[in-house]
């Protein structure tokens, strides 16, 4: 397994804002990442978030 920087990863993959990219699935969860501009309100979704 090969260390990465998720910052220097998403600068050079993720060309496009708001647009997740998956990195990953552990036990059928998907690590997501996403380059956004501006702020960003934190919100859930009721069916789909782990708590």
């Amino acid at each position: 397994m090969t260390k990465i920087s998720l910052k220097e990863f998403a600068k050079e993959k993720i060309k496009e804002f708001w647009q997740p990219y998956e990195i990953a699935f552990v036990h059928n969860v998907a690590l997501r990442i996403a380059r956004i501009q501006g702020a960003y309100s934190w919100h859930t979704h009721k069916d789909e978030d782990y708590r």
